[in-house]
C-alpha cells in the first residue's frame, strides 16, 4: 500500500463506509426529501475524483515514522479528507463556482431545483454552508473520536494549527482577489498558508503524531512540504490555463476571470509586454468567451510565463527530493515520497 494508487483504494473504501454511516444517521434526522438530498449531494462530492493527497500523506508521515499497523489510523485519516471536502464545498461558495469535480456545486444544484423562486440563489448559498459545516463537524468525529488520550494530545493541536492556518490563508485570498495588483510576495504567502502547509506539511505531521514525535522527521517534513506544496499549487494553476475540461472538471482560465492572483498572472502583470500586460488585465475578474480564452491561453505562452513556472516548480520539487533523499527512513516510504514528488509535476486533475 506504499503507492497513492493502492492507499487510495484502501481509504475510499474506508470513506464509503463511513460516510454511509452518517448518511443513514442523518436521513433517520429528517424525512425532508430536499435536505436529504442536499446531504446526498455532499457525500458525493467527498467520494467523486478526489486524488486523496491529504490522507495519503498523513498515511506516509505515520508509516516512515514507525508506525506498523496503517489500518488502525485510516478513520482519522477520513477526517482530514472530510475537511477539506468542506473547504471546498465553502470555497466554491466564495468563489461563485458553477462546477466541482464534474458536477454542479451544491449552491448551483439548490438554486436550480427552485427554479424561479426569487429567493433561489440565497437558499443555495445558504444549504451549501450548512452542508459544508456538517462535513465539517464529520472530519472532527472521524478524526479525533477513537484516538487513543497520547495521541489525542498530540494529534489535536497540529489539526487546530492547519484549519487556523487554512482559514487565514482563505481570507488572504479573498482580499488578494479584491486588488488589481499585488506584489508576488503575497501570492507565495497565500499559497504557503492554503495549500503547501495545508496539503503538505500538516497532514504529515498529523500522521507522524499519530504514532509518535520526531523533531528531525518533523523539520524534514516540513522542508518537503513546503517544497512540494508550492510545485502542487503551481501546477494547479498552470492546469487552470491549460488544462482539459474532461480531466480537470472545470473550464480554463476560471482563475483569471474570478480575478485570482498567482504566479502565472503575476509574471505577465511584472514582466509582460504592455499589450500583454493590458490584454490580461481587461478580462482580469471578468467572464471569458471561448474564442478570449484562447487568446489568453497564447499569452500565457507567449510571455514566457508558463515556461517560468514550469522552470520553478521543477527548481521546487528538486528541493524536495533533496530533504527526503537525505532523511532517516525505510527505503519503500522513501521512495513513495520521491513518486509522489514526480507526480505532481505530470498530474493532469
Amino acid at each position: 500500500m506504499y503507492d497513492l494508487a493502492s492507499f487510495k483504494s484502501a481509504f475510499d473504501a474506508r470513506l464509503r463506509l463511513f460516510l454511509l454511516k452518517k448518511q443513514k444517521q442523518s436521513h433517520v434526522h429528517t424525512s425532508d426529501k430536499t435536505v436529504r438530498k442536499i446531504i446526498d449531494h455532499a457525500i458525493h462530492l467527498a467520494l467523486h475524483d478526489g486524488k486523496r493527497i491529504r490522507p495519503y500523506l498523513g498515511y506516509l508521515g505515520y508509516c516512515a515514522a514507525g508506525g506498523k499497523n496503517p489500518k488502525l489510523i485510516l478513520d482519522a485519516l477520513v477526517g482530514t479528507e472530510l475537511f477539506h471536502v468542506f473547504a471546498l464545498i465553502h470555497d466554491d461558495v466564495m468563489d461563485k463556482a458553477d462546477m466541482r469535480r464534474g458536477t454542479p456545486t451544491i449552491h448551483v444544484s439548490v438554486a436550480r431545483a427552485l427554479g424561479n423562486d426569487p429567493r433561489a440563489v440565497h437558499a443555495g448559498y445558504a444549504q451549501a454552508i450548512l452542508a459544508g459545516d456538517l462535513l465539517y463537524t464529520w472530519s472532527h468525529q472521524a478524526l479525533l473520536a477513537d484516538l487513543s488520550p497520547v495521541s489525542f494530545a498530540r494529534v489535536q493541536p497540529r489539526f487546530y494549527s492547519m484549519i487556523e492556518e487554512v482559514i487565514i490563508g482563505q481570507m488572504l485570498d479573498v482580499d488578494i482577489g479584491l486588488r488589481k495588483q499585488v506584489v508576488m510576495r503575497t501570492i507565495k504567502e497565500k499559497e504557503l498558508l492554503k495549500t503547501a502547509r495545508y496539503t503538505f506539511v500538516h497532514p504529515l505531521l498529523m500522521g507522524m503524531a499519530l504514532h509518535r514525535t520526531s523533531d528531525v522527521l518533523a523539520h524534514s517534513f516540513e522542508q518537503f512540504g513546503v517544497h512540494a506544496g508550492r510545485a502542487f499549487q503551481m501546477q494547479d494553476d498552470l492546469l487552470d490555463i491549460v488544462g482539459d475540461i474532461a480531466k480537470t472538471g472545470k473550464p480554463a482560465l476560471g482563475d483569471v476571470a474570478e480575478g485570482k492572483h498567482t504566479f502565472f498572472t503575476q509574471y505577465i502583470f511584472e514582466k509582460g509586454t504592455s499589450q500583454e500586460k493590458r490584454l490580461l488585465a481587461w478580462h482580469f475578474g471578468k467572464p471569458i468567451s471561448q474564442a478570449n480564452r484562447s487568446t489568453l491561453q497564447a499569452v500565457f505562452a507567449s510571455s514566457g510565463s508558463i515556461d517560468a513556472g514550469k522552470r520553478l516548480m521543477q527548481k521546487e520539487i528538486s528541493a524536495a527530493k533533496r530533504v527526503i533523499s537525505n532523511v532517516s527512513i525505510s527505503r519503500q516510504y522513501k521512495d513513495a515520497f520521491l513518486l509522489l514528488a514526480d507526480m505532481i509535476c505530470t498530474r493532469t486533475s
